[in-house]
């Protein structure tokens, strides 16, 4: 006989939960075709809730970029460094079957890359964000020499 709180008992307990679990072939399950902008649809989705539960960083990284479909349903998502890339790593566990189920394909997967060619230009001092004022809108150096002001 084995005692309901020894290891043993749970250890008996869980080989048989492993027993009892059906294997799933992945050919059984939907593969329904989807669209870009459907995806996109969901995308977006999953961020708001994110946002409303205060996981603002993660929701952060989702909207940093627009995911693309590519072939054999892989979800093609750049992210602009390694730790947003290991951040939506970590959120996979919840994320892709959310996905999978709301768009009925159980086939979908996540390639996530970083990307080279977005970059964050940071302006520390005053005269760097003025200089990044002046790349976004020129016509604020015309104002400056209007009045006369330093820079």
């Amino acid at each position: 006989m084995v005692s309901g709180l020894s290891l043993s008992s749970i250890s008996l307990k869980k080989n048989i939960k492993k027993k009892e679990a059906k294997t799933i072939n992945i050919d059984d399950l939907p593969a329904d075709n989807f669209s870009e902008k459907i995806l996109i649809g969901f995308w977006k989705a999953y961020a708001k809730e994110k946002i409303k539960k205060g996981e603002n960083n993660i929701a952060a990284v989702l909207q940093m970029n627009v995911p693309k479909r590519g072939d054999h349903f892989i979800i093609h998502f750049e992210v602009v460094n390694q730790l947003n890339k290991v951040e939506l790593i970590r959120e996979m566990e919840y994320f892709l079957p959310f996905l999978k189920e709301k768009l009925n394909n159980y086939r979908i997967t996540l390639e996530i890359n970083i990307s080279k060619a977005v970059k964050i230009e940071t302006a520390y001092t005053p005269k760097e964000k003025y200089e990044l004022l002046v790349k976004i809108n020129p016509e604020l150096d015309t104002l400056r020499k209007s009045f006369d002001l330093e820079f």
